[in-house]
């Protein structure tokens, strides 16, 4: 999933992950340029999740 930051991707994958609960075995790759703030967030969700700091370069 890409786009803008701040255009609610990570809320999104939260929220699925969260209502879907035992009924989906899920985790997630979270790119970023700098921080590890969303893969922090999907962590406390009790999803695994992988952080790739992509830097200034894009996928």
């Amino acid at each position: 999933m890409m786009s803008s930051p701040g255009s609610g991707k990570t809320t999104l994958r939260v929220r699925t992950l969260t209502e879907l609960g035992d009924r989906l075995q899920a985790g997630v790759i979270e790119g970023d340029q700098e921080t590890s703030l969303d893969a922090d967030r999907i962590r406390k969700a009790g999803r695994p999740v992988v952080q790739i700091n992509t830097g200034a370069g894009a996928w």
